[in-house]
């Protein structure tokens, strides 16, 4: 029963892509919307083994809680990756990579660059000779 549900909630789902942004609407009747330019990850999430249906998922983060999760089938039926192309740097590239990735993984492939007053994620690369971390904005 519960593949079943799963497959009736997968074969009701709808995709639209716009000028303004994204939406998803699943069989159940929610939905998830992420304007274009509240967009500010985009990034492939590989789900390896973990006994879905589907193997990968685009995941287009917004601003608050706005964002939009996109399996394989509705990404290729509406041409997804087109659209993210027009975003300035965005790494198709990193594509290619998730999908040889053997083991669950995410895969960032654009970021937006920081908002004013946003905070910005600080790396730790390594540790340098005074055993402190040297950190990298990125």
């Amino acid at each position: 029963p519960l593949i079943l549900t799963w497959e009736v909630r997968r074969r009701g789902e709808e995709l639209q892509i716009t000028d303004e942004g994204v939406l998803r609407k699943l069989a159940r009747g929610d939905t998830e919307y992420v304007r274009w330019s509240e967009l500010r990850e985009v990034s492939i999430v590989v789900t390896q083994g973990v006994n879905l249906t589907e193997e990968y998922f685009y995941v287009l983060a917004g601003t608050g809680t706005s964002g939009v999760l996109v399996g394989p089938r509705l990404a290729t039926q509406h041409d997804l990756v087109s659209h993210l192309n027009k975003l300035p740097g965005f790494d198709h590239r990193g594509i290619a990579a998730a999908m040889s990735s053997p083991v669950n993984q995410r895969f960032t492939l654009w970021r937006a660059a920081p908002l004013e007053g946003e905070a910005t994620v600080i790396g730790v690369d390594r540790v340098g000779r005074d055993h402190r971390p040297e950190m990298r904005l990125h």
